[in-house]
């Protein structure tokens, strides 16, 4: 059996939310057209570490390689965190706005060209659908890769990090406790880039609606960590940490939500 050198890096495997059936829906053109440019996007490298992105319909698979710097897997996925968050803000703004979901692996895998396979593809590969929002999140072995590869500092400040910490719902109602890419990351304060983030959650379909309370839950844990350490005021502190809160209590997700997400950016 032919054997040939493995890489060790950052696997992550990218969808959009709501495409399937949407030519129907919306001029098939504008689809292609906000997806065409998706490879296109990607720098050659990260970091200096090898970075590669391979887009088939609405799926796409970023690669990047370990070793290649001295970057550690803590740095390396903070660098793709921050340069996904900005991917999906472009996309959502697009003509025909796109909500992106998947999941992010840590460890082996074999490349040549656009093949790839091995473990990290296989654990990315068996996650990328399963959260029930837009949210790009940690498998566990990217988790672990990202906690111990920054030895004395377990967790890093919620308003400074590509990734937050959270509760990701899964499809069948379960959730998992790990990091998801900050949305807010490269516009914390500019709420139009925000909210387009929910424009394609416009089907009255029971699981879309399903969808749309998840995201707009988790846009809330990302945006309001950046604000409270902007406002100063304790009662404005106190007022919005209890509205917040409501988002989370409440079975239901109102167009009130958009007006608090423009209070707290504004």
């Amino acid at each position: 059996m032919r054997t040939s050198p493995f890489c060790v890096g950052t696997v992550a495997i990218l969808d959009a939310l709501g495409v399937k059936g949407i030519w129907a829906r919306r001029d098939p053109w504008e689809v292609i057209e906000s997806l065409e440019w998706l490879p296109t996007f990607a720098p050659d490298q990260v970091l200096g570490d090898p970075f590669n992105a391979l887009t088939i319909s609405d799926t796409t698979v970023i690669t990047m390689k370990h070793g290649s710097s001295e970057a550690s897997p803590f740095e390396q996925m903070h660098a793709l965190g921050s340069y996904i968050s900005g991917l999906s803000l472009i996309l959502a703004s697009r003509n025909c706005p796109l909500a992106l979901r998947g999941s992010v692996s840590f460890g082996e895998y074999y490349q040549k060209g656009n093949v790839i396979l091995g473990p990290a593809v296989d654990e990315a590969a068996a996650n990328y659908e399963s959260a029930n929002a837009s949210m790009v999140w940690m498998t566990s072995s990217a988790h672990s890769a990202y906690q111990t590869s920054f030895p004395g500092r377990a967790s890093v400040p919620q308003s400074n990090s590509s990734w937050i910490r959270t509760l990701v719902p899964l499809r069948g109602g379960r959730f998992v406790r790990t990091r998801a890419i900050n949305w807010a990351k490269n516009a914390p304060f500019d709420h139009t880039a925000i909210l387009n983030l929910i424009k394609g959650f416009d089907s009255p379909r029971s699981d879309v609606i399903e969808k749309r309370k998840h995201t707009v839950r988790f846009l809330a844990n990302c945006i309001f960590p950046s604000y409270i350490n902007f406002v100063k005021e304790p009662e404005r502190k106190s007022e919005f940490r209890e509205r917040m809160q409501n988002i989370w209590t409440r079975s239901e997700i109102d167009h009130s939500d958009l007006g608090l997400f423009r209070e707290l950016m504004l």
